[in-house]
């Protein structure tokens, strides 16, 4: 699990989003771990502490979804 955290994060630092002021930070990473040992759904823990700060935009947040379901299976 921790390897697809990673590879969600480094996808998102490779996209180079002009629209992002940043990018998933490790903090962000490890939350998501944290979430996930407490027994939150992987895919759900890394859209709520990784993409879900990075962006309000609707069509942005749709894309980092895209993106970390192709890390992270439903």
């Amino acid at each position: 699990v921790a390897a697809m955290i990673v590879q969600v994060g480094q996808a998102i630092r490779r996209t180079g989003a002009s629209s992002l002021r940043e990018v998933a930070s490790t903090r962000t990473l490890v939350t998501a771990g944290h979430l996930i040992s407490a027994g939150v759904p992987a895919k759900r823990a890394v859209l709520a502490a990784v993409t879900g700060p990075l962006s309000d935009d609707p069509g942005l947040a749709a894309g980092l979804e895209e993106l970390v379901a192709t890390f992270i299976p439903a």
